[in-house]
């Protein structure tokens, strides 16, 4: 008879409980949720003036990334609010600093290679030219030594041709030295630029490449603005570990560890964002709480 009334009681319970779709969906949220029901609040940080980004814009990069999440998963996954404990900071350090000389020596290497190349190819035709024509007067006066000696208007011809040859030769050597001379002022700037790479590199090796997210302290630090996309892909990168998502091996990802401008997420974004905010149940979170704390007892009781 009770097993008969236990029956009944929770055939009526569950009735009520589908009949009434506020309460059904209070207790369904009690013990079925996801971690990604309630969003993210971050605010604006540091933003240094020396990137010539203000805080506007900066923002408005940071929804955007935001939103690449939130519209994968279809659910807002971050929130504004300029209170939030959690911040995202664009910090300029010695990385961005040579990057932006680097930028530079490249700009200016451009500039005097597109300056050089036309003055070798000019100093290349007329050496060829002046070549021609020497050997042209040397091979006709020796025509005319072979031949006892040249007429004197001939001879006076020839003697001026070598005049002007001679003259045209000083200049050609004039041209050669100042081209020598950019010539090697090109390759000293393309020696500092390798230098300043080296050193960028070295940079990059000690410190995160263009960002971090510390949970511990509760931020990101961004230290690049390259373009854009580079921006916004490094942005969702960061913020994809907040949501908890690690490293991918495909290069089309935005969880991939090296950076890129890619701003899509790929297969292997979209399958580790949907783990992450799958639906569990309490049961399923109290289970594995448990298992850990029934470790830790029975360490502590061994132990002790």
């Amino acid at each position: 008879m009770k097993r008969l009334l236990f029956i009944v009681f929770l055939f009526l319970a569950g009735f009520f409980f589908i009949s009434y779709p506020p309460v059904f969906t209070k207790v369904t949220r009690f013990f079925y949720f996801s971690p990604c029901d309630t969003p993210i609040s971050y605010r604006l940080g540091t933003v240094d003036t020396r990137f010539n980004l203000s805080q506007n814009k900066f923002l408005t990069d940071i929804q955007n990334a935001a939103s690449i999440w939130s519209t994968t998963e279809e659910k807002n996954l971050f929130v504004y609010d300029a209170k939030a404990l959690f911040s995202i900071n664009l910090i300029f350090d010695e990385r961005q600093a040579l990057n932006n000389q680097i930028n530079q020596l490249q700009d200016e290497l451009q500039n005097g290679k597109s300056t050089i190349e036309p003055e070798i190819a000019k100093y290349q035709s007329l050496a060829a030219n002046f070549k021609e024509r020497l050997a042209a007067l040397n091979n006709e006066i020796a025509s005319w030594n072979s031949k006892g000696g040249a007429p004197k208007d001939v001879y006076e011809k020839l003697k001026s041709e070598q005049e002007d040859l001679k003259k045209e030769a000083n200049s050609l050597n004039a041209m050669a030295r100042s081209l020598s001379q950019s010539t090697q002022t090109y390759n000293t700037e393309v020696g500092q630029l390798n230098n300043t790479v080296n050193t960028f590199n070295a940079a990059l090796q000690l410190k995160p490449e263009e960002g971090i997210y510390n949970p511990k302290e509760n931020k990101i630090d961004i230290y690049f603005n390259t373009n854009q996309n580079e921006l916004i892909h490094t942005l969702a990168h960061e913020l994809g570990h907040v949501l908890g998502m690690n490293h991918t091996q495909g290069s089309d990802a935005i969880m991939y560890p090296y950076t890129t401008q890619e701003i899509t997420p790929s297969a292997e974004d979209i399958a580790q964002l949907q783990a992450i905010c799958r639906k569990r149940t309490i049961f399923e979170i109290i289970g594995k709480n448990a298992s850990v704390l029934l470790h830790q007892l029975l360490v502590k009781y061994i132990v002790n």
